[in-house]
């Protein structure tokens, strides 16, 4: 009997020291209650995760006492020792650099980025784009990001995102959750982000975990602020674009809000311009204007600790207006142009954690894009009441509603899970015109003709499930797949998406990567134009147009030192049924849409590196690329392979940033890239009809030239009684060097042969732009 008892003494005490426990909560700001997403979470042990997008993480562990360590760039490092003898639910607040009184920039994150098995990412935080120049003072997550490796832009100061190869429509662009169509303010020289509602931005440009699905090429993921649950902040700036206002701040000890406003003032400016203008003349009178205003705000309600709920909300409109009058051949001519284009997204979430081991979140989304344009004409006769008249009218619209059900399951150790699925309502409405023209002796209507596309509505469901799976202290995997199915006109379209990463420490600094991910996309963006218009059309998928689909591989390396980080990657991708416009149509032609299309392939490879230091008072990175876009299109080209658009060879950023206080701070970005693609005409004949034609080079044969110039920037913080001055002054491209936008073909007549001579002329925009900002924080 006494053996028996000290056999069960035996095995109880062996359970007791293998018994593990979890440890689960969440990270914050320490100053604003923010949750911090992607927080480095690591035991002394070596075991470590990563907060989810809503701060939250779970570690499980059989040691006792054991050490909790968590980092995030910027940030102080927090440590706190436990001894566990249950499963502990923790609520961290770590100290930004910013409540520190030494301001030297830490990055504690570089080791667990190192060990991670997801790559292919680019990161930069709000205050990088916040220190970064700007153009016109408008700080851009977008053009923050070109300056990372495999990320393009458009063209000079374009927003633009061109990944590895890919155009614009395959970046899925998220803001808290919500997909954002449109992307751009004026013209595509802004996006519609306002800085001050961002807390993180992150770009994939491969290797796509399977929760992530519906793009070919990149997935934007940007998330906006809670509002600050302690007390209440403020900010309201002025710049040479824009005014701005943001406030945020507690309702009571369980809700947070966030309002911010931003409101261009071009329209402004313009007016008395055209004033002047018209006085200048004297003969006729001019108006024109544009400008755009953005909204964000968010509630953040905590039910309690285990209970939250978000609603967030973004309305982005700008119109443009123009009107000119001017007497012409016994008649005065009014003629008018408008257009307007509109984002709109909303989010509901709720998050639950259910136990210690189990998240959940649970998403309502909405969102819509529409732009419309009218434009007319008016002749009034001289000494009469007779007129003539005639306008054109255009829009387009996209809407989707989709609810989400996502899982982060901690079961062990070793693993994390997730898993969920996702159902969206899609709604198209391309292509609804209408011209009209008439006289009005007898209120004769000669055309009231409407034409279009009729609605297209389509369904696509998917689902998901991944494994974050530490397989030994030197390897570990994320391993997933994604199953898509979308329905549109009495078909089904269905994919099965593998997603696999892995990464392989091969010592305490230097670990190997590599990736593969399918991926799969149903709804495009066709434009013929090169500065993102408004106008470009969103179509489905249809029993016609097939989806586009992806192959990706990449490998890389990354090594870290304490202040440095190094990465070096390689990419393969493979594109089938991309579409474009046919030989000669465009979205104004009067035809379906659908007739104006064809499609083809695509492939793009290349090298990326990069070196960033995040640490000290002097910080910034070098980013280069080298890389090859093709396209092939049996209907384009004579079906002969062609460079895409924006295939440059080679992309060099160099940023550096430098504190010497927190009341002074500089910075500078270096850019060179290869030019863009061009067709030029090459020659003008006489055709078999006796007219003029012209003749041109192949599709995209001709390269712009080198592009590359110099921004600079300087921040002045001065400390107030009741808060923070801040005085930004910046210079745009500081030697003026002429980047071309875009080469057009021109004629002028010889004076002294008398015949028409032909040119190319280069058109630059953005030479030298100065800036300067005032914004005032409390």
């Amino acid at each position: 009997m006494k053996n028996i008892i000290l056999i069960l003494l035996i095995l109880a005490g062996n359970m007791a020291v293998a018994q593990k426990h979890t440890i689960s909560g969440v990270v914050r700001d320490a100053a604003s209650g923010e949750l911090l997403p992607s927080a480095n979470v690591y035991l002394n042990t070596g075991v470590g995760t990563v907060t989810n997008n809503y701060g939250f993480f779970a570690i499980t562990t059989n040691q006792s006492p054991i050490t909790l360590n968590v980092s995030y760039v910027g940030y102080s490092v927090f440590k706190q020792t436990f001894t566990t003898t249950k499963d502990t639910v923790v609520d961290i607040k770590i100290s930004s650099d910013n409540q520190i009184e030494e301001v030297v920039v830490s990055d504690n994150s570089a080791q667990t980025r190192l060990r991670s098995s997801q790559f292919n990412v680019a990161n930069i935080t709000m205050k990088e784009v916040a220190q970064l120049p700007t153009l016109l003072g408008e700080h851009d997550v977008l053009k923050a990001m070109q300056t990372m490796p495999g990320i393009g832009s458009g063209g000079d100061g374009m927003t633009g995102l061109y990944v590895r190869g890919g155009s614009p429509d395959q970046n899925l662009i998220l803001l808290d959750g919500a997909p954002v169509y449109n992307a751009n303010h004026l013209f595509g020289f802004l996006s519609v982000f306002n800085a001050e509602a961002i807390k993180s931005v992150s770009v994939l440009k491969g290797g796509f975990p399977a929760r992530y699905g519906g793009r070919l090429s990149s997935v934007l993921d940007i998330q906006m602020k809670e509002g600050n649950t302690n007390e209440t902040h403020g900010m309201a700036s002025v710049g040479l674009l824009s005014s701005q206002l943001a406030i945020e701040g507690p309702i009571n000890d369980k809700t947070s809000y966030l309002f911010t406003l931003r409101r261009a003032y071009f329209d402004l400016i313009m007016w008395p311009m055209c004033k002047l203008a018209d006085i200048r003349d004297g003969v006729g009178k001019t108006s024109a204007g544009y400008h755009f205003t953005d909204i964000n705000a968010k509630i953040n309600y905590r039910l309690d600790a285990k209970n939250q709920v978000f609603a967030s909300f973004y309305s982005g409109l700008d119109k443009f207006r123009s009107a000119i009058e001017f007497p012409s051949g016994g008649y005065d001519v009014d003629d008018k142009f408008k257009l307007n284009w509109q984002n709109q997204t909303a989010t509901l979430r709720y998050n639950r954690t259910i136990g210690n081991k189990l998240f959940m979140n649970t998403s309502l989304i909405y969102s819509r894009y529409k732009y419309f344009t009218k434009s007319s004409v008016r002749y009034d006769y001289f000494r009469s009441n007779s007129y003539e008249y005639s306008s054109a009218r255009g829009e387009s619209a996209l809407q989707d509603w989709s609810a989400k059900f996502d899982f982060d399951w901690y079961p062990a150790e070793k693993h994390i899970i997730r898993s969920g699925m996702s159902i969206t309502r899609h709604s198209f409405s391309p292509e609804q015109s209408a011209y009209e023209s008439g006289y009005s002796e007898d209120a004769t209507t000669v055309a009231d003709t409407a034409f279009g596309t009729k609605k297209v509505k389509s369904a696509d469901f998917s689902a998901y499930i991944e494994d974050d799976w530490t397989i030994s202290k030197h390897l570990k995997a994320n391993l997933g797949a994604r199953y898509t199915l979308f329905n549109v006109e009495g078909r089904n379209y269905t994919a099965i998406e593998p997603r696999a990463s892995l990464c392989l420490l091969l010592n305490d600094n230097l670990s190997l990567k590599a990736a593969y991910s399918k991926m799969t996309q149903y709804v495009h963006l066709v434009s013929n134009s090169s500065v993102g218009m408004p106008t470009d059309q969103w179509l489905p998928s249809t029993k016609r147009i097939k989806p586009e689909t992806s192959d990706q591989i990449s490998l890389g390396l990354q090594y870290n030192t304490p202040d440095y980080e190094f990465t070096a990657e390689g990419f393969y991708k493979k594109m089938n049924d991309l579409i474009e416009y046919r030989e000669g149509a465009n979205y104004m032609s009067y035809q379906n849409w659908e007739d104006k299309l064809t499609s083809g392939r695509g492939e793009a490879y290349g090298l990326e590196f990069m070196a960033k230091k995040s640490a000290g008072r002097t910080t910034g990175w070098v980013s280069y690329t080298l890389s090859w876009s093709n396209r092939t299109f049996a209907e384009l080209n004579n079906g002969e392979q062609f460079p895409f658009k924006y295939d440059r060879r080679h992309d060099l950023s160099i940023v550096a940033m430098h504190t010497f206080s927190k009341k002074f701070d500089i910075s500078a970005n270096w850019n060179i890239s290869s030019g863009s693609h061009v067709t030029l005409p090459i020659a003008r004949y006489i055709d078999l009809d006796g007219e003029e034609a012209v003749a041109y080079s192949k599709r995209n044969e001709y390269r712009m030239p080198l592009y590359h110039r110099l921004d600079v920037s300087a921040n002045l913080n001065r400390p107030k009684r009741r808060g923070t001055a801040t005085w930004t002054f910046g210079v745009y491209n500081i030697y003026a060097r002429q980047n071309p936008l875009y080469i057009y073909a021109g004629s002028e007549k010889d004076e002294y042969l008398g015949e028409a001579r032909y040119f190319l002329k280069k058109v630059s925009v953005l030479t030298i732009v100065p800036t300067i900002s005032y914004k005032f924080k409390f």
